[in-house]
Order: structure tokens, then sequence, then C-alpha cells
């Protein structure tokens, strides 16, 4: 099985009605789902149950029917040392490689640059006055936040 429980994938857009794919059949009433993304819910033997038909009774979906949906291109952290890092607009992620975790190169023209490292951005974080003064072990009256 090539995909577990929580994995984001796409039915594919090419499949025939009536036709076997890895031992389950795709039939006409599964058309309108192709194309579309969603979330794997159940894995159970060779065949998937997805989020986006439980509301009309799960189709058994299979490997040959899906396909992985690629969280990229997204900005990211990267490094090849773990000390300096770098925003970097990554491409893909190709963990055959020695440095898999590529972008365009900065440089040159049709060519890219691979990393060793990479790690999501930091996401900012909301914080309420109250949090604020409460780490500061002050009252709200006492803040005074500059931009």
């Amino acid at each position: 099985m090539k995909y577990k429980e929580g994995d984001k994938v796409r039915i594919k857009t090419n499949l025939i009605p009536d036709k076997r794919y890895g031992g389950n059949t795709f039939v006409s009433e599964m058309l309108e789902f192709t194309g579309k993304d969603t979330i794997v819910n159940i894995v159970s033997g060779n065949k998937y149950y997805l989020e986006i038909d439980k509301e009309k009774g799960y189709w058994c979906w299979t490997d040959e029917m899906l396909e992985p949906v690629s969280e990229y291109p997204k900005k990211m952290l990267v490094s090849n040392n773990k000390v300096d890092w770098h925003k970097r607009k990554i491409i893909g992620h190709f963990p055959e490689l020695d440095s898999p975790y590529l972008s365009k190169s900065l440089y040159a023209m049709n060519s890219y640059a691979g990393y060793k490292y990479a790690e999501d951005l930091p996401q900012p974080k909301e914080l309420t006055m109250q949090e604020i003064a409460d780490k500061f072990g002050i009252s709200v009256e006492q803040l005074k936040i500059k931009k």
C-alpha cells in the first residue's frame, strides 16, 4: 500500500468506468470524484476509503486509482550544515538525492540548487493581551505595544 491514513491524495482523472484497477472495479458513480483532492480515512487490505465520499457510503479505492498530492512548491528554511539557514522556494523533495530539497538556483538560469535539510517556516503566533501580560508578569493595563 502506497498511502496511510491521513495522507492527501488525488483521484486520477483518466479512470475508465467498469475497468478493474488493482483488484477493484471503478464504476461510473465514482466519476464525480475524479480530479479531486481528499484524505485517506481508512486503509483496509489492498483498498482505501476516502474522506471525499464518506457521506455517500464509501467507495473502495486502490493505489492504481490515486496519486499523491504534492505539497510543493512552498517556501521553507533550508541548509546544508544546520547552521546557516536560508529562506527558499522549494520545488520538490527527492529523497534519492544527497541534497533532496531542490529550489531554482539564484545564480544560474535553468539550474537547481539542492539542500540537505529543510524546515517549514515558523508560523506567526497570535497572542492575546492577557497572554503577553502574563508572560512578563504585569497587568494588561501596564502594556504598551509598539509596531
